[in-house]
Order: structure tokens, then C-alpha cells, then sequence
């Protein structure tokens, strides 16, 4: 269990990234996350080409990850949202 919310913060980042770079072929990810409080707004930015990649059909891709972020910060009491940015 993470004692500081900074820790929560950096895992979730990390989490994301690690999951699209594995589902994309070329292009940067870029992760950035905002605070407030108890919840933790995730950025993700990705190449437009392989946008689609990211969102998956019907977007049970990004489902998917949104329901990965929402587990790991309510393990510590916060919520977690998924912003996939264009």
C-alpha cells in the first residue's frame, strides 16, 4: 500500500503507459495526470494514426484500461478517470 498520494499518482501513469506502448507500433505515448482531492484525471495522448488502436471496438480497449485505473486508485480510496486526448 502506497503511504502518499504522489506514489498512487506515478503507478497509475505508469500503468497506462506500459499498456498502450505494448498496443501501439510506432508514435509517443504521453501520460499526464491531474490531482484533486480523492480523484486522479489521467491524459493520455497518442498519434491520431493509432488512435483507433488505443480505443479498440466499440471502445472496449479504452474500457478496459479505464477499469484498470479505476482498481488501482480505489485500492486507495480515490477514483480514476480516463481522458484520451486527440
Amino acid at each position: 500500500m502506497w503511504l502518499f498520494k504522489e506514489s498512487v499518482e506515478q503507478a497509475v501513469k505508469k500503468i497506462v503507459k506500459t499498456n498502450v506502448e505494448s498496443l501501439i507500433d510506432v508514435g509517443s505515448v504521453g501520460v499526464t495526470t491531474t490531482m484533486a482531492d480523492k480523484f486522479i484525471t489521467v491524459h493520455l495522448t497518442v498519434d491520431k494514426t493509432e488512435l483507433g488502436k488505443v480505443i479498440g471496438k466499440n471502445g472496449k480497449t479504452a474500457a478496459a484500461l479505464s477499469t484498470l485505473l479505476t482498481c488501482c486508485a480505489a485500492k486507495h480510496d480515490m477514483r480514476a478517470y480516463l481522458d484520451i486526448v486527440k
